[in-house]
């Protein structure tokens, strides 16, 4: 960035776009944890093999860990829109200093 210009980021942006992503994978999370069909259907009695429970434990794992990373992403999206907000507010007093 040159002295005196804004980012070409939009900080407002940019903490909507980790809400929204931060809401998605939550309510990937909730309808796993409901079992609700969605993503993992009810087995029948006589599909319940341990085969089927170890491909659920696997996608509750899978889920788990997903929803973690997105968590770490999120907190560093919010970390950047508050770096380039204070980047924006130095650049515009550096401005008002030069005139």
């Amino acid at each position: 960035m040159v002295t005196g210009e804004t980012s070409a980021v939009d900080p407002v942006r940019l903490r909507a776009v980790a809400s929204e992503v931060e809401q998605a994978v939550a309510a990937l999370d909730t309808a796993h944890r409901s079992r609700d069909g969605l993503l993992t259907p009810e087995l029948p009695n006589w599909g319940a093999t341990s085969s089927a429970r170890a491909a659920s434990a696997a996608w509750a794992t899978f889920v788990g860990r997903l929803a973690g990373d997105v968590r770490g992403l999120v907190d560093g999206m919010r970390t950047a829109a508050d770096g380039y907000t204070a980047a924006d507010a130095n650049a515009a007093r550096l401005l008002e200093k030069g005139r």
